[in-house]
């Protein structure tokens, strides 16, 4: 019983920001335009801000792990490969094949991961979390546009792949916080500030604007979509990148990071990246809406079964 408690208070606060964007979207105050454009600070100014502050803040003997940055490294390739290779077998529509591989591979793990991961192992689990954004936000980047260009033109371009890393905020955020920290400067109080009023914004905000995003009009054109990749991007992943953490010896802090990144719905960026690229937009917006909700059942079950094995 305590565990499910412990599992509720984690989850619930999620959920409950997420139900106050529908809320305001539905009584006008949240429509989107606006969310739109509180989006595009999301992007590009709170969660590089969040980012920065707490790989600043981070304690780097514990925080950082080549073994487990190795593991997050292999195991999103792994993901991206298996997408790649089974989804032309169970969808004939190119467009399609390029919405769903993004889905699967393509995680929410910093805006969806960072409220339950500091909420059970605190700044310690959040600079852990922040540092993957270094390698993996480029590396699934990178995938992201290969797999819309494979399946929209058949060439993807080198030079558009790496245009899409190098501009991202999360990258450019990453580099100058293990800049600072490398360097051990301590930034003056003055500036140290504002960046951590920011920075305490950052998730709230991020999951009540997603929250706003959602519609639920033709959900019985896409409900076997919705299904089958639910099932495979909370269930399936997880219950083989998990696992296969815990039989490495994973636990605590580093396995519920590790957790953020394989048992979290597709990131909120996908639609735009998807649309951008000549793939599914519209199947990618209901994948994300869908599998973001289903998954506030299925994080709440991983970190229940988790803690109730005693692995964090």
């Amino acid at each position: 019983m305590e565990n499910l408690i412990l599992s509720f208070h984690v989850v619930f606060p999620m959920f409950v920001l997420l139900a106050v964007g529908f809320l305001m979207k539905k009584l006008g105050l949240l429509g989107k335009d606006l969310a739109s454009g509180i989006n595009k600070l999301i992007f590009n100014l709170f969660i590089p801000v969040l980012i920065f502050k707490n790989i600043i803040d981070a304690d780097l003997q514990m925080a950082f792990s080549w073994r487990m940055l190795g593991y997050s490294i292999a195991g999103s390739t792994a993901v991206f490969l298996l997408a790649m290779l089974i989804i032309p077998h169970v969808e004939h529509d190119n467009r399609r094949r390029g919405a769903i591989a993004v889905a699967m591979f393509r995680s929410n793990f910093i805006i969806y991961g960072m409220p339950f991961v500091t909420g059970l192992y605190g700044d310690t689990a959040g600079a852990m979390l922040s540092m993957l954004t270094a390698l993996v936000v480029p590396l699934a980047s990178a995938y992201s546009v290969f797999a819309l260009e494979y399946y929209h033109t058949g060439k993807p371009q080198a030079r558009d792949i790496v245009k899409n890393v190098v501009k991202n905020p999360y990258i450019i955020s990453s580099i100058l916080g293990f800049l600072v920290l490398l360097a051990g400067w301590k930034l003056p109080r003055a500036i140290y500030s504002p960046i951590s009023s920011i920075a305490q914004v950052a998730s709230p905000l991020a999951l009540i604007v997603l929250g706003s995003t959602f519609e639920f009009s033709n959900i019985s054109a896409y409900k076997t979509y919705i299904f089958t990749c639910s099932a495979a991007r909370l269930v399936l992943v997880p219950g083989i990148f998990v696992t296969l953490a815990i039989a490495l010896g994973f636990r605590n802090a580093e396995l519920v990071t590790l957790m953020a990144l394989f048992a979290t719905p597709p990131a909120t960026s996908s639609y735009v990246l998807t649309r951008q690229l000549g793939g599914d937009d519209e199947l990618m917006s209901q994948l994300v809406v869908f599998i973001t909700l289903i998954s506030i059942g299925t994080v709440f079950l991983w970190i229940w079964l988790l803690k109730t094995l005693a692995f964090i």
